[in-house]
């Protein structure tokens, strides 16, 4: 295991996924929200040490996405339990992001590397984000829609670059496929 300064602060933010999702499910919104800034500001934190430090790994490949995954997703789980999210939007995002991790794991198994993310990927996040930020604080249904639609647009186009990616780079690894 490569425990490194990096994968540290990975491994932190995971721990915040409690502390957020009690304070979603007790509608205290603003340390929700604040917890989450804080996950994505280390999000942020660990890319740029890692890249400065040199510490770019195969375990910081796989833990960075899975905390950020396992982040949103309980962000998700607990505001479509609580009736404040669309479960269409909730199971695109859901899907989306198992369908990442089993693809990733496929292709890791096989090409014995972690794919590593993209831009598009990266907006889609974002766009999530912000969607889910929208939605803890009830602002007008018409923002939020719109919000969510960009939000599925981006995690469409993202799915479709990962995978042409994946496929691509499958090929060139095997060219029996």
């Amino acid at each position: 295991m490569q425990l490194t300064v990096s994968n540290i602060i990975s491994f932190v933010r995971l721990l915040l996924v409690a502390p957020m999702a009690w304070a979603l499910w007790t509608d205290r919104s603003f340390v929700a929200v604040g917890i989450g800034v804080l996950a994505y500001l280390s999000d942020i934190l660990d890319g740029y040490v890692a890249r400065k430090r040199g510490e770019i790994s195969e375990l910081g490949k796989v833990i960075d996405p899975l905390a950020d995954k396992v982040f949103v997703g309980a962000a998700v789980v607990v505001l479509l339990l609580k009736g404040s999210l669309a479960w269409w939007f909730a199971g695109a995002i859901l899907a989306r992001d198992l369908l990442i991790l089993i693809a990733g794991i496929v292709v890791s198994r096989r090409m014995q590397r972690v794919p590593p993310s993209n831009y598009t990927g990266k907006a889609a996040v974002v766009a999530i984000g912000i969607s889910l930020l929208l939605t803890v604080f009830s602002v007008a249904p018409w923002l939020e829609l719109a919000s969510q639609l960009l939000a599925i647009f981006l995690m469409v186009a993202s799915l479709g670059v990962y995978g042409s990616r994946m496929v691509r780079q499958m090929r060139l690894k095997s060219p029996s496929l």
